[in-house]
């Protein structure tokens, strides 16, 4: 216990402005010692999945060598992806994009001119991934292209990737109840019947 440091996060969905009950997430630090066993890994994807109890497990993410060198050049991407997103497709060129795809250009040299030798896989497939689309995009338009369904398209597909480059973490609750067999044989006789009176209400229909 005397390792644990309390601290808060505000939160802006957690409920009504001014109540500090909802508002505020209740977070803790650690101090380090020798008694703890930590575990990290960098390859977590959407079929990814770990359990623990949330309540008695520390836990926490981190930003992984290589990110903040791509990070300014995800965010010019993610501006572009924005734009192309709320911009109508009737007023969609490739000219109202000029000024940031040459931004975003520059920020493309200085990110392939960094050192990756420490980066972990995932961080250089990210980086590959926003890079490809960058160059779809710059590629369309230097064809001054004016094909909005080719921009579009190009835009969408920016978009996804984008996004798929975002930490997002899902917490979910498991409730197990534990029922005698008795009870669980009384649970499916109701799920039968249920079952068959949908299915007689069904039929009727027809």
């Amino acid at each position: 216990p005397s390792d644990q440091l309390r601290y808060h996060i505000y939160n802006e969905v957690g409920g009504p402005l001014g109540n500090a009950n909802n508002n505020l997430n209740d977070c803790w630090t650690y101090l380090r010692n020798d008694s703890q066993k930590w575990y990290w890994n960098s390859e977590f994807d959407r079929d990814s999945a770990v359990f623990f109890s949330t309540l008695i497990t520390p836990h926490t993410s981190a930003t992984l060598q290589g990110e903040e060198i791509i990070a300014p050049f995800w965010r010019g991407l993610k501006n572009i992806s924005d734009l192309i997103l709320t911009t109508p497709k009737e007023d969609l060129s490739c000219s109202i994009l000029e000024d940031q795809i040459i931004l975003n250009s520059r920020l493309a040299s200085s990110v392939q001119a960094a050192d990756y030798d420490d980066v972990p896989p995932n961080v250089r497939k990210a980086l590959q991934r926003l890079m490809g689309s960058h160059n779809d995009l710059t590629g369309l338009c230097s064809q001054d292209s004016d094909d909005i369904g080719r921009l579009a398209i190009v835009g969408n597909s920016l978009h996804v990737i984008v996004e798929e480059q975002i930490r997002k973490s899902v917490e979910m609750r498991v409730v197990v109840v534990i029922i005698s067999p008795r009870a669980k044989t009384a649970f499916a006789s109701f799920v039968a019947i249920f079952v068959l009176w949908i299915s007689t209400k069904s039929m009727k229909r027809f």
